[in-house]
């Protein structure tokens, strides 16, 4: 079973980038969070919820958000091949 707490950390950090743009429509943060993710649908909460916590400027890092900074500081291709290693299913073309 997946951790309900995370339920909680992702709102609470969408909230947080919402507010940083008010006038934006809920859609447009979250395409706009996921736009490299090549099918939303799919994208893995974590995923989401590190995506989330850049947009934020936040500090608190849990395990897997260690492995995104280091992968993102190599570059958004670096990333996207990380990603597509771990998630396949997500990338298939």
């Amino acid at each position: 079973m997946r951790d309900p707490d995370r339920i909680n950390d992702i709102l609470e950090e969408l909230g947080k980038v919402w507010r940083k743009s008010p006038d934006m429509r809920l859609m447009q943060i979250i395409y706009g969070v996921l736009s490299s993710t090549k099918n939303i649908a799919y994208a893995d909460d974590d995923e989401i919820y590190a995506r989330l916590k850049l947009e934020t400027g936040g500090t608190e890092i849990k395990a897997w958000e260690q492995s995104w900074r280091e992968e993102r500081a190599k570059g958004w291709s670096a990333f996207a091949s990380m990603m597509a290693e771990k998630y396949p299913e997500l990338y298939d073309q």
